[in-house]
């Protein structure tokens, strides 16, 4: 009878510990995934919130670089369409050219250009041309009788000539130093769909340069702007602009596929947001695109996605606690699985085994959780990490003195050798190296002295 009591008595021990089990194992299970989908959530809400303001930035941008263009359109559109009424006296007509260029100083040229013999029948050529000089004054000049802009590869008067008003492809002027872009406007023969001339507005980036580069795109974001066949017309590495670049080159180059598919879009005129890999630094992206109307051309901002504004430390409060509840529900359920309430030595030693390895996956998820979440890693700041960075912060700079009639800041190139690193013990690192910056000749003497001073 007293064994039977005894038998019954761990019986009812056994069930008690095998419902405790499947009771932890169901709440532990439930907890972690609450927690892991209100994670979810909170983070699909920062990604969203952040995409949202992205693309509000983007097209409040593209609006902006829209009515500065539409304005470049109206204002050679209006000069044509007086040339179209008929034949102006020639100060009338360079008065009127004159005009437009005064009142828009970001216009860096204009001309006004006849097909041959189409404004004198004894001239073969005639096209009035203003340039501004270093000073801002307007200079004139007669092109015809630098070259003969008929030929094929002055697409500013041919193009327009076959195919109607139309911005040309971008280039870029040494004397300038800048990226200029030709908006080339048909005028007509009086009553007539015979195009006689174009007239032109050449135009500086350096306005929708500020445009872009005043975009709160994060810490390492920038933005990009092609035409629509893809050709640069501004971005931070301006390599890409001097030498003609496109973005297919530069995405076959780089093996970057998003990039590719972006072609293809604006092509056709559409806009998008594509999640990226960068291929220059491996970190992750938006790369959002959105058509310019007037121009077709694209604008195309980059963010990166580690410049979220996420609080990191609950970010990893939040992981730890699902990591901690996914650790409870998996020793509970190898608590059941190997019936380790029976206490026979071998299912009792591969539950402990088991459970072991459970607690080493965990703690080795705490620690890479913080080893991968710290404050410091939020630090504020741009985190460069690649040419295109650099440019952007570069040239920001550069953008805010000239707003705040600062002269304008060098740039010292500055680079760090490291010769030795060594492990003296398991808390100290010796990093033995160098710190050099090199000076040209453009550098004041005195900043090269008073560099040479705080570093002795």
């Amino acid at each position: 009878m007293h064994c039977k009591q005894l038998i019954l008595s761990e019986m009812s021990m056994h069930q008690w510990m095998s419902r405790f089990a499947v009771l932890v194992a169901v709440l532990s299970f439930a907890g972690a995934w609450w927690l892991s989908y209100q994670h979810v959530v909170h983070k699909d809400e920062i990604n969203a919130t952040a995409k949202n303001d992205l693309m509000v930035i983007t097209s409040a941008a593209v609006s902006q670089i829209d009515l500065l263009l539409m304005k470049v359109v109206r204002s050679a559109e209006v000069l044509a369409s007086e040339l179209s009424k008929g034949r102006l006296p020639e100060e009338e007509m360079h008065a009127l050219l004159r005009d437009v260029l005064a009142s828009n100083v970001h216009y860096f040229g204009g001309t006004i250009t006849f097909r041959p013999y189409g404004y004198d029948e004894s001239r073969k050529l005639y096209s009035a041309y203003y340039t501004r000089s270093k000073n801002n004054a307007l200079i004139y000049q007669r092109l015809d009788e630098v070259y003969d802009y008929t030929s094929s590869e002055y697409d500013w008067y041919v193009l327009p000539m076959k195919e109607g008003s139309r911005w040309g492809e971008p280039y870029w002027d040494k004397a300038a130093k800048t990226s200029m872009v030709t908006y080339s406007a048909v005028f007509y023969q009086l009553e007539s769909d015979l195009p006689l001339g174009v007239v032109t507005f050449d135009i500086s980036m350096n306005q929708v340069q500020t445009i872009i580069e005043s975009l709160d795109l994060g810490p390492s974001g920038f933005g990009a702007l092609t035409t629509r066949d893809g050709g640069y017309l501004y971005h931070p590495n301006q390599a890409y602009v001097q030498n003609k670049k496109n973005i297919r080159d530069v995405a076959k180059e780089k093996g970057d596929a998003n990039r590719l598919i972006i072609a293809k879009d604006i092509l056709q005129g559409k806009s998008g947001v594509i999640d990226h890999i960068s291929t220059t630094t491996g970190q992750a992206s938006w790369l959002i695109y959105e058509s310019i109307a007037v121009s077709g051309w694209s604008l195309q901002n980059t963010f990166i996605k580690d410049d979220l504004p996420i609080d990191v430390d609950i970010l990893r409060k939040e992981q730890i606690r699902i990591i901690l509840l996914v650790v409870i529900f998996l020793i509970a359920s190898a608590f059941l699985l190997f019936r380790a309430h029976h206490g026979e030595h071998f299912r009792v030693w591969l539950f402990t085994v088991i459970c072991s390895f459970i607690l080493m996956v965990g703690i080795g998820s705490i620690w890479h959780l913080a080893l991968t979440y710290y404050s410091s890693s939020n630090v504020p700041g741009v985190k460069i990490s690649d040419k295109e960075t650099l440019k952007a912060v570069v040239n920001g700079y550069t953008i805010r003195s000239q707003e705040r009639q600062l002269e304008t800041p060098y740039y010292v190139p500055t680079g760090i050798y490291i010769d030795t690193i060594e492990f003296q013990s398991a808390n100290n690192l010796l990093i033995a190296g160098r710190v050099w910056q090199a000076y040209g000749a453009g550098y004041p003497d005195e900043m090269a002295q008073k560099t040479l001073k705080k570093q002795s």
